[in-house]
């Protein structure tokens, strides 16, 4: 074991303990916070909810009629649009997913929903200069909830939804097996792009320099086979 001058020194009897301070250090490894969760998870998954209610705008909601903010069809409404990307971003922090990407924007979905008088929905076309800020807010939520800010999180995720619906959010229900992401390529397909059967023997690279001596040998033995065939008719003459 190699000492320091000063840790020498206080091993061997040459300074008393008021001499010397030490200080500990935590050195362990920072712990990963869970991956957040679509409103999808939390629509279909209800006993798995960390809260019972939640505020929105300034207005308390049990966990029922969250449960039917998540259910209802938007049908161009941008609160309703709004409201289920805050209310899964809103149990992904309670669940201790790491909320600093989205805490601005968590104050400020719930600041455009304020103004509004009762309860959702408000019917707020997404054309309107109101709906134009809901539907962006909700898109940052949405990359949220999807794990798209979040790249150190662990756990389980549940990833984008394949075909999505018409407002162009994700409603994945559940999680992979493997705890992430599928792993695609560019063109979003899996690993064996070309679809082979993996136990399919796949046929090798051509050997184009050989193919071409083989056939420039057929060529010469041809010639030289023509050549025999003459010399043998003019004999005959």
């Amino acid at each position: 074991m190699i000492l320091g001058d000063v840790a020498f020194n206080a091993l061997h009897g040459q300074y008393h303990y008021d001499d010397v301070s030490f200080e500990l250090f935590d050195c362990a490894a920072p712990q990963r916070k869970p991956c957040p969760l679509s409103q999808g998870f939390w629509k279909n998954h209800p006993e798995k909810w960390p809260v019972d209610s939640l505020t929105l705008g300034g207005e308390t909601y049990a966990k029922s009629e969250l449960r039917q903010v998540l259910r209802a069809p938007s049908r161009g409404d941008a609160s309703i649009i709004l409201a289920r990307q805050l209310i899964a971003a809103k149990l992904n922090v309670a669940n201790g997913s790491d909320a600093t990407p989205v805490q601005q924007t968590i104050l400020d979905a719930d600041a455009v929903l304020a103004p509004f008088a009762g309860r959702l929905p408000y019917s707020v076309p997404p054309s309107s200069a109101t709906g134009g800020i809901m539907t962006a807010l909700a898109s940052v939520l949405d990359d949220y909830n999807n794990g798209r800010l979040t790249p150190d999180c662990v756990g389980c995720h549940d990833g984008d939804d394949e075909e999505g619906n018409h407002d162009g959010e994700h409603e994945d229900d559940g999680c992979r097996g493997d705890g992430g992401r599928e792993h695609h390529d560019e063109k979003g397909d899996d690993d064996n792009e070309r679809g082979d059967d993996p136990s399919t023997p796949q046929p090798g690279p051509r050997a184009d320099g050989f193919e071409f001596g083989a056939i420039l040998g057929l060529l010469g033995a041809a010639w030289v086979g023509a050549g025999v065939r003459r010399n043998r008719t003019r004999g005959r003459v």
